[in-house]
């Protein structure tokens, strides 16, 4: 540890000296982040934006550190000065965009992503990130060309492929969603996410079979996510068959036991008119984070009728 705080010293006086080298930035906030000490770094990198404010490095890794520490307006702030700073680099934007997606500020995004057009610096990455973009605003179609021309340029990008794929779903193409997620996995087969869609799409076309294998496999890969598992229990809802959901979501307990899981599992218990079981586990849902009640509904809107369920969790 003291070899380490040596190094994290050296390194800060070696940035105060150089805050244009490329090369510490990323160093030092490692060494931050082992030693514990990201409050000096943020400083440092505060002192260094009092000094030269358009230090766009500076800049893009303290929206970095923000980020870290779930500030995320700051962190969207300051990548943004990076940007202005200087327009000739990149990867701010793409940090930006990334952040602007979780906070559903999607025409920000495509506004810097815009800027990057005009300068003609579109790349594989661009057209992916643009893609999605699109994809948020609605535009399956215009998303659904970017990704293509991401998977031309890049064609060992697995994200591109998936959302292509993504995109040729809310178009009903089912074969070809099939064809471009098979494509992706044949890149990165260790992606739940992947397994899971393909499940479903399998699903819409009436291809049990592959269906079920494909969710195992993607509950296989995160035996901890949730999600895998509650759309597993879906499938087997939609197929008249109550009884093997139940099956999934005991299962599902011995690796997670996250709220929405609870919600489910008591849905799924209300609907075969086992009340006495059904109760406590919703209640204890209930307890553990009233803000997912939602998705109990959403499993089983049939359950909006209950007035007895209506009552109680009104109280």
């Amino acid at each position: 540890m003291k070899n380490m705080l040596l190094q994290f010293s050296l390194l800060c006086n070696q940035l105060r000296s150089q805050p244009d080298n490329p090369l510490l930035y990323p160093r030092l906030q490692l060494l931050a982040t082992l030693c514990q000490q990201q409050s000096t770094y943020r400083q440092l990198l505060q002192e260094i934006l009092d000094e030269t404010p358009y230090q766009a490095l500076a800049w893009f890794y303290l929206g970095q550190d923000l980020l870290l520490s779930s500030q995320k307006t700051e962190a969207l702030e300051a990548f943004e000065f990076a940007i202005v700073a200087n327009g000739d680099c990149t990867d701010p934007v793409y940090a930006f965009v990334e952040l602007a997606w979780q906070e559903n500020l999607f025409q920000r995004a495509w506004h810097y992503l815009h800027e990057i057009e005009q300068q003609e610096k579109t790349t594989g990455q661009w057209h992916e990130y643009m893609g999605q973009t699109q994809l948020y605003l609605g535009n399956a179609q215009a998303a659904a060309r970017h990704f293509k021309k991401a998977c031309a340029l890049e064609p060992l990008n697995p994200n591109a492929r998936f959302r292509l794929a993504l995109c040729q779903l809310k178009k009903q193409e089912y074969s070809k969603a099939i064809h471009s997620i098979k494509q992706a996995l044949a890149l990165e087969e260790s992606r739940e996410e992947f397994h899971r869609t393909l499940a479903q799409v399998y699903n819409q076309v009436g291809d049990q079979p592959n269906a079920l294998h494909c969710f195992r496999r993607a509950i296989d890969l995160a035996p901890d996510e949730s999600l895998g598992w509650i759309e597993l229990a879906s499938y087997w809802k939609q197929n008249n068959a109550t009884e093997e959901a139940l099956l999934v979501l005991e299962e599902a307990n011995q690796y997670t036991a996250c709220p929405q899981l609870q919600y489910t599992w008591a849905a799924c218990l209300f609907l075969l008119n086992r009340r006495e079981e059904a109760w406590p586990k919703l209640l204890a849902a209930l307890h553990a984070d009233r803000s997912m009640l939602p998705s109990f509904f959403n499993w089983a809107p049939e359950l909006q009728a209950d007035g007895e369920i209506l009552v109680k969790i009104g109280d």
